[in-house]
C-alpha cells in the first residue's frame, strides 16, 4: 500500500502517524485488560492453561540511604503487574522507538517537499 506508484508522501506519513497513535493508546490500562482478556479467550479456545505462573521471588536486600529523597525501586510482587511493566509495556516503548527512529526521515521529507503535492494535484 506504502509502496504503490500513486501514493503519496504526506499518505504515507498520515498512515505512519495513526500507527504511531493507535500503539501510544496500547499504554493505557484498559487496552491492557482488553488484550489479557482476548489472550484468555484465545487460551480457552486452544484449550492451554491460562493465568500467570507463580511469582516466587527472593526480596532484594535494601542497604541504607543516606539521604531522604533517595527513594529505593520497589519490584512489582503481582504476576500480571510484572508482566505488564516488564514484557508488555517495554514492546510497545521498542515499537514506538523503533517505528519514530525509521520514518523519521518520512516526516523530514514530507516538511521539506510536502508543498510539491499541491502542485501536482
Amino acid at each position: 500500500m506504502m509502496q504503490s506508484v500513486t501514493t503519496d508522501i504526506t499518505v504515507c506519513q498520515n498512515y505512519l502517524k495513526n500507527l504511531v497513535d493507535k500503539f501510544k493508546n496500547y499504554r493505557d490500562d484498559n487496552v491492557f485488560e482488553e488484550k489479557l482478556a482476548q489472550a484468555g479467550e484465545l487460551a480457552a479456545a486452544l484449550e492451554i492453561e491460562q493465568g500467570f505462573p507463580p511469582f516466587n521471588t527472593v526480596r532484594r536486600k535494601y542497604k541504607p540511604k543516606q539521604f531522604n529523597y533517595e527513594k529505593r525501586d520497589e519490584t512489582p510482587q503481582d504476576p500480571k503487574t510484572a508482566f505488564k511493566i516488564n514484557f508488555f509495556l517495554k514492546i510497545i516503548d521498542q515499537t514506538l522507538s523503533s517505528l519514530n527512529s525509521r520514518f523519521e526521515m518520512i516526516f523530514n521529507y514530507d516538511n521539506v517537499f510536502g508543498f510539491l503535492v499541491i502542485f501536482l494535484n
